[in-house]
C-alpha cells in the first residue's frame, strides 16, 4: 500500500496544469505515493497536458489518469478516493500548486499517525505574487474536535488537509456532485469522525485567486445552495447525537457562511437579487436567538454594522458600502 494518494480534480485548467503537476512530483520519493488525475470533462487542452505526464517520455506508473463526465470537483474528488491506494489522501486543485518541498513535508507528517493533519495556505495571484497568508487552524496543539470545537469555524478547505482515507470509506462520507459549497458540506463531518487531529503551521499550499474561482463568481443564484449545505451539516450532527455539543459553533458557522458571506456575494452580483432575502429569512427562521451566540457577540464593528443592515434589508446601502470598500482596498468584485 502506498502511504499517500494525491488527488487532482481537473476541469479546463490547461493554463495552470503544468505548474500544478510539477509541484506535486517528487522523483526522489515517488515510490512512497501516487498521483491520481481526474479529468472532469475538460473541453480545453487539459487532456493533452495530462497525457504528457502519464505517457512516454515521462511514463511514471504512479501517475494515473481517470476521465469522467463533468459533474464538478466534488465528484472528481470522490472518483479519486474510490480509486486511491494510499492510506492517506491529499487534494490539490488543478489551478493551484504546492510549495517547494511540500510533498516531502507531507510524507514526513504521516509519521505522526494522525487521522487528519491541517497545514497553512498562501493565497497568490496568477503571477505568484502573495496576497495573504491563511492559517489552517486557529489553535496549535489540537488533538480532536471535542477538545477544540472552534475548529468548525476555521475555513473548511479540503486542499490544506492530509486525510486518512478510511475517514471517508468507513463513515460513508463523500463530496456532493454538481454542487457549490461542497467543502462546507464535507470537511466538518471529517472533523467529527477523526479520532486524532494535528496542525502543522507551515505554508505548503499556494491557492491561486483568479476570475474563475467560485469566490469571485458573479452567479448570485447559486449562493442559495448555502441553505442546503448548512441543513446537511446540521442534520449530520443531529443524527450523530452531537448537535447540542456543537450548537454554538454550528449556529455561528451558519451566521458567518450564510447570513454574512452568502448574502454579500449575492449582493455584490446584483444588489436587489431575491437570493439575499431568501438567505437572510431562512437563517433568521432557523436561528432566531443567534444574537446571544458568544461568537456573534464578539464580531468586529464592521460585521455588526453589516448584521444590522441585513436584518433591516438595506441592500442598496450594503452594495454601495462594499463597492466603496473594494475601491479603497484595490480589490475587484
Amino acid at each position: 500500500m502506498k502511504k499517500l494518494s494525491i488527488v487532482v480534480p481537473i476541469y479546463n485548467a490547461e493554463k495552470y496544469l503544468s505548474k500544478c503537476l510539477d509541484s506535486i512530483i517528487d522523483f526522489e520519493r515517488l515510490s512512497e505515493y501516487e498521483i491520481i488525475l481526474v479529468n472532469d470533462g475538460s473541453t480545453d487542452g487539459s487532456q493533452a497536458v495530462v497525457e504528457s505526464y502519464v505517457t512516454p517520455p515521462t511514463n511514471i506508473s504512479d501517475i494515473r489518469l481517470i476521465n469522467t463526465d463533468n459533474y464538478g470537483p466534488g465528484h472528481a474528488r470522490n472518483i479519486g478516493i474510490e480509486n486511491a491506494r494510499g492510506e492517506y489522501i491529499c487534494f490539490v486543485d488543478s489551478d493551484d500548486y504546492l510549495a517547494d518541498g511540500a510533498v516531502s513535508e507531507i510524507l514526513d507528517a504521516l509519521d505522526s499517525d494522525s487521522d487528519l493533519t491541517i497545514f497553512d495556505i498562501v493565497t497568490v495571484r496568477e503571477n505568484s505574487r502573495i496576497i495573504k497568508y491563511l492559517k489552517g487552524c486557529s489553535k496549535e496543539g489540537i488533538s480532536s474536535l471535542k477538545e477544540f470545537p472552534g475548529l468548525l469555524l476555521d475555513t473548511p478547505n479540503p486542499v490544506n488537509k492530509i486525510l486518512r482515507r478510511r475517514l471517508f470509506t468507513e463513515n460513508a462520507i463523500s463530496f456532493p456532485d454538481c454542487a457549490w459549497y461542497e467543502d462546507l458540506r464535507t470537511i466538518p463531518k471529517l472533523y467529527a469522525v477523526a479520532e486524532s487531529i494535528s496542525y502543522m503551521p507551515k505554508p505548503l499550499y499556494n491557492y491561486v485567486q483568479h476570475s474563475g474561482t467560485i469566490t469571485h463568481s458573479k452567479n448570485a443564484e447559486r449562493n442559495i445552495e448555502l441553505i442546503d449545505a448548512i441543513d446537511d451539516l446540521v442534520n449530520f450532527f443531529k443524527e450523530r447525537g452531537e448537535y447540542e455539543k456543537y450548537a454554538m459553533e454550528l449556529e455561528y458557522l451558519a451566521f458567518n457562511e450564510q447570513f454574512l458571506k452568502g448574502t454579500v456575494r449575492a449582493n455584490l452580483a446584483y444588489y436587489n437579487t431575491p437570493v439575499q432575502t431568501k438567505l437572510v429569512n431562512d437563517f433568521l427562521s432557523k436561528f432566531p436567538n443567534f444574537e446571544k451566540n458568544r461568537y456573534v457577540l464578539n464580531i468586529s464593528k464592521s460585521h455588526k454594522l453589516l448584521k444590522r443592515l441585513l436584518i433591516k434589508k438595506k441592500y442598496l446601502t450594503i452594495h454601495l458600502l462594499m463597492k466603496a470598500n473594494a475601491i479603497i482596498k484595490g480589490t475587484n468584485y
